[in-house]
């Protein structure tokens, strides 16, 4: 006659199966004469070496489903931490030196940092410090687009009496004055 254990044990199992959706060795492999479903649950003679063997089959099943969802799982992971890792490349700026303007003639007498950060579908580079930026549809689009920028706003004050330039572009020409010059 088969116990409340036996029949808790039984759900358990079938509930195990339908959640995972696997196959597994049900406890009835250990009754004789198909011992549920006559419902009469005779246990097997031999069922001291029999549950040992059922121990093992479940052990190895459960491990191969877990290492499966360990599996999914890291997966599952990494695909996560890809899409962040490029939402925070795209998304974040970065600091890139400039220590020449090639190939136009002047010369970076001290290297500058400008920054590049993402601008609606395009990036912007800026210089701060002279108030001036670019945009391109890479990063390094916009860098060369602000190197350019730099170097004619320069070329054009050069020509320019600084009494001639308003407030606005003589400070510009007066930080550029501290990183560039014509050699």
């Amino acid at each position: 006659m088969q116990t409340h254990n036996q029949t808790e044990l039984y759900e358990n199992f079938r509930r195990f199966n339908a959640q995972v959706g696997h196959t597994v060795v049900w406890p009835h492999y250990c009754l004789t004469n198909a011992g549920l479903r006559d419902k009469k649950g005779a246990v097997s003679e031999n069922w001291q070496a029999e549950v040992p063997l059922l121990l093992s089959s479940l052990t190895a099943t459960l491990q191969a489903r877990m290492q499966a969802v360990r599996m999914e799982s890291i997966e599952r992971d990494l695909l996560t931490l890809k899409g962040q890792v490029s939402l925070l490349q795209r998304g974040c700026p970065a600091v890139v030196p400039i220590d020449t303007l090639a190939p136009e003639p002047l010369e970076v007498i001290r290297p500058f940092h400008v920054t590049v950060e993402p601008y609606e579908n395009e990036y912007r580079a800026s210089f701060f410090d002279a108030n001036l930026s670019a945009f391109g549809e890479t990063r390094n689009e916009a860098i060369w687009n602000l190197k350019d920028i730099i170097s004619a706003t320069f070329e054009m004050f050069v020509d320019v009496s600084e009494a001639k330039l308003g407030p606005g572009p003589a400070r510009q020409f007066r930080v550029l004055q501290e990183f560039i010059r014509k050699p």
